[in-house]
């Protein structure tokens, strides 16, 4: 993480530090919002659930009685039926608040003079379907509004979560660290100016101390010497004093140990998780009541065996009910049309006798004429209002197979219908029992109850072949790993060996982000029992230097100063500092390449 532009101050450290606290405790309380904001939506999800299952089930019971109404009904009696309603329906919105997120409350009313009165029509030409289609949709009305309600408000409270989600990421992953960082440089600064002032006063120290010895070198002989030369007379015979006795200081104890060889291996140790590579996921088309689930987790299955089964009762009843329908509307359709088939019969028959008719009295005009009788002008107008039947007859008859035409479109469009809802009962019946499409192994299974209600597309189970699982490592040491490497495959104590196959150092540029830190590897001779036992430490083992028949020192004894690593030798009881250079480190020994021998004691820290 990038350090912020700042001087290495004490005041800027102490501005920072406090920085940190405020950006912690709002991380903290951005976090608490969010958790609380999951909740709510969580919750408003299991209603939302529940409630549209619900809301789906009543619609398509409203749906089906508007359907078998529509195919008993005439299509005109169905619309005058249905031309002025009832009741007047009024809707108030308003609003609360959720963790400082606004959402929706709707509350529907309805006006009229008698609230129980929905029907718009009267029973007289109405079947008893619609009036169950009409009670149904008006039952499901208030459910549709509670239904939009909280699918609004589970919209809103998403996107806040998305937002505080975000802020607390920003916090947790840039700010923190970045303060944090920025401490801990400045703090090293003051650290470093501090140890150089340190190691300038004592080599100003040594300086001094170095000039003394000096002035004690040479000044000193002079003076002893002139007190040689002069005697002793100068001064006066003192007696002699009793001294002390001298005691001998005590000699210190070090804590020491003898520097060996042996053998250093640089190794990563970290934690992992199973994943696989391809997995089928089993779900139902349409959901319904789970009726039973034959297989567990860990299960080994052929392609086509059973895998759940689901209730198929109300679904039966659907069928019949359908089937009982296209029967009707199968029906209905057949006596229109005969009906209107004969009306076009009979007004052909009228034709044909007004055609004769017109014939008789052209041919009777003709004899009149002949004779020059006086009845002449009556017959030409009878003759005329016979051409004005023949005429009205010969639209009738073309009224009439329009009707014909229109009425066959209109029972050929309901029956497909019908036909349509009934084969979608029937895939629903055939999709109630569920069989898995390959062979594998029952990799995961959702924790579901039996009778439970489970949605359409839901996964209900995945199913995973052995070769398709691997391990996912994404640590902090995923750099390390390169295709091909060997590694080691803890789980629990069972150990397996595993080749890397995936590390992001051979990832492309374009690839997903999740892909660039993520390390796949591959496992031989894994076995069934091993995945589903329910593994609680997965761990991964790659050794990336080992040597034998070096130096190892425990890196507690290595002192650093100004980069340089020493440890203090005992030479003859005597402490010393010697600089020593380093390689191969772990976490708890280091190789010692140049600076101590086998053999040699050093004091441990």
């Amino acid at each position: 993480m990038a350090i912020m532009n700042v001087n290495p101050t004490r005041m800027e450290l102490t501005r920072l530090k406090k920085r940190l606290v405020v950006a912690r405790r709002g991380h903290k309380l951005l976090k608490d919002k969010r958790d609380e904001l999951m909740k709510k939506f969580l919750e408003l999800v299991r209603k939302n659930k529940d409630l549209r299952e619900k809301v789906e089930e009543m619609m398509m019971d409203v749906h089906s009685s508007f359907l078998i109404a529509r195919s008993i009904m005439s299509s005109e009696v169905l619309e005058e039926a249905l031309m002025f309603p009832k009741q007047t329906v009024s809707l108030e919105a308003s609003s609360k608040n959720i963790m400082s997120v606004d959402v929706p409350v709707l509350e529907f009313s309805t006006e009229s003079r008698n609230r129980k009165d929905i029907y718009p029509y009267g029973f007289a030409t109405t079947s008893a379907e619609l009036d169950n289609a009409i009670t149904a949709l008006y039952q499901v009305m208030p459910y549709l509004l509670e239904l939009a309600q909280i699918e609004k408000s589970a919209q809103l409270l998403a996107e806040e979560i998305e937002k505080t989600r975000r802020r607390v990421n920003a916090l947790e992953y840039v700010l923190i660290p970045q303060l944090t960082d920025t401490i801990k440089y400045i703090t090293m600064k003051l650290d470093e100016n501090e140890r150089g002032n340190l190691t300038r006063l004592m080599k100003v120290k040594d300086m001094m101390i170095e000039q003394a010895r000096n002035v004690v070198k040479y000044v000193l002989p002079i003076i002893l010497l002139s007190f040689m030369v002069t005697g002793c007379s100068l001064f006066a015979k003192k007696e002699t004093e009793l001294l002390p006795p001298l005691e001998e200081p005590k000699q210190i104890q070090y804590s020491t140990m003898e520097v060996q060889k042996g053998s250093i291996i640089k190794e990563i140790k970290d934690s992992a998780t199973i994943g696989v590579s391809s997995e089928t996921v089993i779900y139902s088309k349409y959901g319904g009541r789970l009726k039973e689930l034959y297989v567990n987790k860990g299960d080994m299955v052929e392609e086509g065996d059973i895998l759940a089964e689901f209730e198929t009762d109300s679904l039966e009843v659907k069928c019949q009910q359908y089937e009982t329908a296209l029967e009707k509307a199968n029906l209905n359709a057949t006596q229109t049309i005969t009906q209107i088939e004969r009306e076009i019969k009979l007004a052909q028959l009228q034709l044909e006798k007004l055609t004769k008719d017109l014939s008789e009295k052209d041919l009777l005009k003709e004899t009149v004429f002949a004779e020059g009788g006086s009845s002449a002008k009556s017959l030409e107008e009878d003759i005329e209002i016979i051409k004005g039947q023949i005429v009205r007859q010969e639209v009738t008859i073309e009224g009439l197979r329009e009707k014909l035409e229109i009425t066959k479109t209109n029972f050929d469009i309901d029956i497909m219908n019908i036909e349509y809802q009934l084969q979608q009962v029937q895939k629903e019946l055939e999709s109630a029992v569920i069989v898995t499409p390959v062979e594998g192994m029952i990799y995961d299974v959702s924790k579901l109850n039996l009778g439970e209600n489970v949605g359409a597309y839901y996964p209900i189970l995945t199913i995973v072949k052995l070769e398709d699982v691997q391990i996912i490592y994404s640590g902090l040491n995923i750099k390390h790993f390169e295709v091909g490497m060997k590694v080691k495959v803890f789980f629990d104590q069972e150990e397996f060996e595993g080749e890397v196959a995936v590390s992001p150092a051979y990832v492309p540029k374009d690839a997903p982000a999740n892909t660039k830190e993520t390390v796949i590897i591959n496992i031989k001779d894994l076995t069934i029992e091993t995945i589903t036992k329910g593994v609680r430490n997965l761990r991964v083992n790659l050794i990336l230097d080992e040597k034998n028949d070096v130096v190892v020192v425990p890196k507690r004894v290595l002192q650093n100063y100004l980069g340089n690593k020493y440890v203090y030798v005992l030479e003859d009881g005597i402490k010393k500092q010697r600089f020593v250079e380093i390689g191969t480190e772990t976490n708890l020994e280091a190789e010692i390449i140049k600076g101590l021998e086998a053999g040699e004691i050093i004091i441990d820290a």
